[in-house]
């Protein structure tokens, strides 16, 4: 059991390092832009915005069923294809821009990685097989009987707990975005708050 809490925690801390890196991917595309010119700049700076705040609205709600959200998709869509279809018009611009179309792809690939992530889980086979351990060390438990009744009822119930308790930590790290010990996305809000600040 200790080597599933360790891959759970494993997991679950990649799942965290994923929005982060989504995350930094938008605010890197939004500072990106303040290099291009107009309309191009106003409008991917707009739709960058209105796809974080989809993911955060609408996806992060749906994302334990591992499904992206419809306007988050073609949100991103829109951002590909205005991106991708860009032909830089300056020396700064050509400079700048494969940045621009590097930060894009680790935004879209961190999204499918998240949403990838929401989806994977243990084997139900894993459950089965710890459930079956425990009651082969309770069962087992009782080879080391106490002469004292409440003594041993006190001891299998410790014993209990503990597997309880692992367990609980298990499920909670498995499914990285549900619950209320989900991963945040607090990462993508911070980033949303700061890019619609106004900069003199």
């Amino acid at each position: 059991m200790a080597f599933i809490v360790s891959v759970d925690y494993e997991s679950f801390r990649k799942a965290e390092d994923i929005v982060f890196k989504e995350a930094n991917a938008v605010e890197k595309i939004h500072n990106d832009l303040a290099i291009f010119g107009e309309p191009f700049k106003s409008e991917v700076s707009r739709e960058i915005v209105n796809y974080a705040k989809s993911v955060v609205e609408n996806e992060w709600v749906e994302i334990n069923h591992s499904k992206p959200h419809n306007s988050a998709d073609k949100l991103l869509e829109r951002i590909r294809v205005h991106i991708y279809t860009y032909e830089p018009k300056t020396e700064r611009e050509k400079f700048f821009y494969p940045f621009l179309l590097e930060n894009y792809r680790t935004m879209a690939e961190m999204r499918i990685d998240r949403l990838i992530m929401s989806g994977s889980h243990l084997p139900v086979v894993l459950y089965a097989f710890m459930i079956t351990g425990y009651f082969i060390t309770v069962i087992f438990s009782f080879f080391f009987s106490t002469l004292h009744t409440k003594v041993q009822i006190a001891m299998t119930s410790l014993l209990s707990l503990s597997f309880m308790l692992i367990l609980f930590l298990i499920i909670t790290m498995d499914l990285p975005f549900s619950g209320d010990n989900s991963v945040s996305s607090e990462p993508i809000e911070t980033v949303i708050k700061h890019i619609n600040i106004p900069h003199p």
